[in-house]
């Protein structure tokens, strides 16, 4: 197995599509969907006819993301039969979801040209480092900015918000962000009161900032998606969702690979970035990332 520049020790995820590396000199069947981390890096590698592979592939992107890694990587390589039109869509569809999750760049390894223009030709195909081969697709995601990342696991009590909250004052003040302390603080207490409420298991909140915008972020264990809801207008709950829509950029889920969930919003990480909002962020994604509306 071909080891990525930097990189550390090789970790595997197993899943129903999902091989299992048990290391270098082992031989397996080979899986539709592989996915392993090499140091920083998630690489998921597909072999098949793409329109069997793209939805499990799709969702192992998706879980990818949801680990937070420095840079991903998909492997087309093993990619046979022709460039079906459903399945280029739903991979591709995955770029979306780059647009909207700033911090992680992706970057896709296609030999085949035929693929690679296909993909190429999809709508935000240019959040993704499409080449033919894997030393230029390092290159590329090399060239991407990497961002500053804080996290700290919260049990599921009610101090946990207070300290959410804490952390990500101290740390919007320590990247000379004061301006948004407000609205992150805001955005960061309400997904972990969410997650406390519905969740109920122990939970991880991260803060990134790449370029211009900051991500904020609750992981949890629980496999419970949030739904809509009308919000009773003679409650003072109910409405904690809602406010993370109004100050956020962009705001969804994302399904993790131990069957739980990460919510997140983007904020701008300045006043600057605040006045000028890039258009791509307030756009629909397409994917199965879930947009929660309503929720306490």
């Amino acid at each position: 197995m071909e080891r990525l520049e930097g990189s550390g020790k090789l970790t595997s995820h197993q899943r129903a599509h999902l091989t299992v590396a048990d290391g270098p000199g082992a031989h397996h069947p080979v899986a539709p969907v592989h996915r392993h981390r090499v140091g920083g890096t998630e690489v998921v590698s597909l072999h098949g006819r793409l329109g069997d592979v793209a939805e499990a592939a799709h969702e192992s992107l998706l879980e990818s993301l949801a680990d937070e890694p420095a840079t991903g990587l998909c492997d087309l390589s093993g990619v046979t039969g022709p460039p079906d039109a459903a399945g280029v869509e739903q991979l591709a569809s995955v770029a979306a979801e780059v647009r909207q999750w700033p911090g992680t760049a992706l970057g896709v390894i296609c030999p085949r040209p035929d693929l690679r223009g296909s993909l190429s030709r999809q709508p935000d195909s240019e959040h993704l480092v499409i080449a033919d081969r894997r030393r230029r697709v390092i290159a590329g995601l090399a060239r991407r900015p990497r961002p500053t990342v804080v996290r700290a696991p919260l049990p599921p009590v009610a101090r946990s918000a207070r300290a959410a909250r804490d952390l990500v004052a101290r740390t919007c003040l320590d990247w000379e962000c004061s301006a948004q302390v407000g609205a992150a603080t805001l955005v960061i207490s309400e997904l972990v009161t969410n997650a406390m409420l519905h969740a109920g298991t122990d939970l991880s909140v991260s803060l990134a900032r790449c370029g211009p915008w900051m991500r904020l972020a609750v992981r949890d264990a629980n496999s419970r998606t949030p739904q809509p809801q009308l919000v009773d207008t003679s409650q003072v709950s109910g409405r904690g969702m809602l406010l993370v829509a109004a100050v956020s950029e962009a705001w969804g889920v994302l399904p993790t690979s131990d069957g739980g969930k990460v919510v997140w919003a983007v904020l701008p990480a300045g006043a600057r970035a605040a006045q000028h909002p890039t258009t791509a962020l307030h756009q629909q994604v397409r994917s199965t990332t879930r947009r929660p509306q309503a929720l306490g």
